[in-house]
């Protein structure tokens, strides 16, 4: 950005207000600053990425949504709104947010440090083998008779008889992940979605993506936008309830290039050559959408 003058010692010359965000892989400094890498490398350098995986077999990344989207353009959201905060309460000016990937991820998952000494979570160094990452039987995934699977969360007292009971399991029967893959397998999904109905034990079907707009309880919050092409995005309702019921279409890279212009007070022929000149992108000459 220094190369375009838009570094943050030029910017601020021109508004010591603004926030300037940086969000890289590895940070501005450091010995990886300047190479490539994309999220798995990053939440590997995190220390994450160690303990993701199951027992006795190679870590595996969870597609790129800790790095990427969580660790880098939310935490980078939350830093920018809580330097919005710190400048209107303390008028603290010229603030830069230096967040690498790698440091964002690990922020994000600092409770797996602070979590180690709490008792029964882990029992080790070993991933897969622990309270909450598929060594308890009743906190996994079970698939059952159509193929299809359950999720199983019931770690406390009250929910885990709740599981015996839906399951009807054998009181004479210790509870392995073998025997409780076993009974799972005895009936579809749906079957033991209604009999969990009645019963809380944190036991819940697993969504496919296709299935999850159309599933009663986020139909009726309106958890998933329809689009106009007839797909379905997850909605932000729960922060804006004046969305709800309406339907959105994804715009086009450059759709909106001439009204945003126009607003900051150009005037066409400027946008006209901006357009010649690749500045900026319209969306007439672009095929691909975000």
């Amino acid at each position: 950005m220094e190369r375009l003058g838009l570094g943050p010692d030029q910017i601020f010359k021109v508004n010591p207000c603004l926030i300037y965000a940086r969000l890289t892989g590895y940070g501005q400094y450091g010995e990886l600053s300047q190479k490539a890498g994309h999220d798995i490398n990053y939440i590997s350098y995190s220390g994450v990425l160690s303990c993701l995986g199951r027992f006795s077999e190679k870590p595996y990344a969870p597609i790129n949504l800790i790095a990427d989207f969580a660790g880098g353009g939310l935490m980078c959201a939350l830093a920018i709104v809580t330097s919005l905060f710190e400048r209107q309460t303390k008028g603290i000016n010229e603030k830069v947010i230096d967040l690498s990937m790698v440091e964002g991820a690990a922020y994000l998952s600092s409770w797996l440090w602070t979590s180690r000494d709490i008792p029964g979570v882990w029992s080790g160094t070993e991933r897969g083998n622990n309270l909450l990452d598929g060594g308890f039987a009743p906190y996994e995934t079970y698939k059952t008779k159509d193929g299809k699977y359950v999720a199983c969360g019931s770690l406390e007292p009250a929910f885990y008889n709740q599981l015996l009971e839906g399951l009807q399991f054998p009181e004479d029967k210790v509870v392995t992940k073998e025997a409780l893959e076993e009974i799972f397998k005895t009936k579809t999904r749906h079957e033991w979605e209604e009999i969990f109905k009645k019963l809380d034990a944190c036991v819940s079907p697993v969504l496919e993506l296709d299935e999850a707009p159309i599933h009663p309880h986020n139909k009726e919050r309106t958890s998933f936008l329809q689009m106009s092409d007839g797909s379905c995005l997850p909605s932000m309702n729960w922060l804006n309830q004046s969305t709800k019921n309406q339907n959105f279409e994804i715009p086009m890279i450059g759709q909106h290039t001439t009204k945003i212009l126009n607003d900051f007070g150009y005037t066409n022929q400027d946008i006209e050559d901006f357009l010649k000149e690749g500045v900026c992108q319209d969306s007439k000459n672009l095929k691909s959408k975000l």
